[in-house]
């Protein structure tokens, strides 16, 4: 896993896509800055597939002779593309467990060739794994079953080779009372800091939601339980891959980021427009001001379902927390307090809730302490993701002082497109 950041918008991207569905927009896209938003959308279903090319006819008997061990009545299989070649890859799962991922094929010379090894006998988690065709990457977040460790892996991929280009750990240490007392984190096995970490995590984040990403799951996958099921199983591929040509929705967005503006009003300017490009639901905008420095940050959404910021320092525009969303089941909601540089969001699960307390640094939020209690407890555990030592009684001092003394509002949207633009003219 990049950081618990990350791994929190894995979560919640998922259980957005089971929320909510998508609608139509009527809203009208500014011209200004339209190079930068000028995107044709592309379709993401699946193709349909040769049956006799050589690398299926190999894949239908290395699926076959999977049927024919024990233990495989869960077998998934998705046709993909990994690199956006004339080869097809494959894709088996055994199931949806914590340490079930896909097992990966490809085709070379008239035969099937494993793309597993010891050190990587599948790729993923509770039956999923993410790749981009267009940058050659797989990769995928896991957490080990005790929790106190989290890995992030991301391989380079071409042809019948594919190697680790970067691992990345995160360990939790808890003292004697169950609070957490220190973080280590690693970058390729050697130790760095935690900005060092993020620093590195956050490039790979953006490969993982790069528009060109794929996340295939084993609920995607075309179920296999007898020879009969084969020959539609290898029929169609998951998903159709972009048109080579076309600028990528990525591309634009990396321009907009690495481009100056001459003020914040120009910038959030063309990240209205942008979004407005992008989505097909009726999004809502607001500015509100995070931390003294006098310039608003940009808050893009749908009241109650998702909202992501953006930020603006130097000249450039940052996009300082990414998708997030809240409403129901696990985050509720997310708070400000007007220029204390203090955000927080409450949430829970089945067994605790509790609150996480974040800042914004270097043009990105992320967490500074959380608490978790289990419902009908007065004990209250206390995490500190600062990277700071600090005692027990100072971290419940902060967080006390912070929660409790400060005026925190809602963060959501509160005009159309229309109305932020005109502010953004004033």
């Amino acid at each position: 896993m990049v950081s618990k950041r990350i791994n929190k918008i894995v979560l919640i991207c998922t259980a957005l896509a089971l929320l909510t569905g998508c609608g139509n927009s009527d809203s009208t896209i500014d011209d200004k800055n339209a190079d930068l938003v000028a995107v044709e959308k592309t379709a993401t279903n699946t193709e349909r597939i040769d049956n006799n090319l050589p690398e299926i006819i190999a894949y239908k008997k290395l699926i076959s002779d999977a049927l024919q061990k024990p233990d495989n009545s869960d077998l998934g299989v998705a046709v993909i593309n990994l690199n956006n070649d004339d080869i097809y890859e494959l894709a088996i799962f055994d199931g949806d467990a914590h340490n079930q991922g896909a097992h990966l094929y490809t085709y070379k010379d008239g035969q099937v060739i494993s793309l597993n090894n010891d050190a990587f006998p599948f790729y993923g988690q509770y039956g999923s794994f993410s790749y981009n065709p267009q940058k050659k990457k797989v990769f995928y977040d896991y957490d080990s079953s005790n929790s106190l460790s989290s890995f992030y892996f991301s391989f380079e991929y071409e042809r019948e080779n594919i190697k680790l280009d970067y691992s990345l750990r995160h360990e939790i240490i808890y003292d004697s009372i169950d609070n957490v007392d220190d973080h280590l984190y690693y970058v390729n096995d050697n130790a760095v800091s935690r900005k060092e970490y993020n620093q590195v995590s956050d490039d790979l984040y953006s490969d993982f939601f790069n528009s060109d990403t794929v996340h295939l799951y084993y609920g995607d996958s075309f179920k296999v339980d007898t020879i009969e099921d084969i020959e539609a199983a290898l029929s169609t591929s998951y998903p159709i891959s972009k048109d080579k040509e076309s600028e990528s929705n990525d591309n634009i967005f990396d321009r907009i980021i690495d481009k100056k503006y001459d003020s914040y009003q120009n910038a959030y300017e063309t990240v209205i427009n942008y979004e407005l490009t992008n989505s097909s639901e009726d999004q809502e905008f607001n500015f509100i001001y995070i931390d003294d420095d006098n310039i608003p940050e940009l808050i893009v959404g749908k009241n109650g379902y998702y909202l992501s910021v953006y930020t603006f320092s130097n000249g450039y525009v940052s996009l300082a927390l990414p998708f997030s969303a809240y409403g129901m089941g696990g985050c509720v909601e997310y708070e400000y307090a007007p220029y204390k540089n203090c955000i927080r969001s409450f949430g829970h699960g089945e067994e605790t809730y509790g609150y996480t307390l974040y800042e914004l640094e270097e043009g990105k939020i992320i967490e500074s302490f959380e608490t978790s209690s289990f419902y009908g407890a007065d004990e209250v555990k206390y995490t500190n993701y600062t990277g700071e030592h600090l005692s027990y009684t100072d971290i419940k001092k902060i967080y006390d002082d912070t929660c409790y003394s400060y005026e925190f509002w809602p963060m959501g949207g509160g005009y159309s497109s229309a109305d932020a633009l005109e502010i953004l003219r004033e």
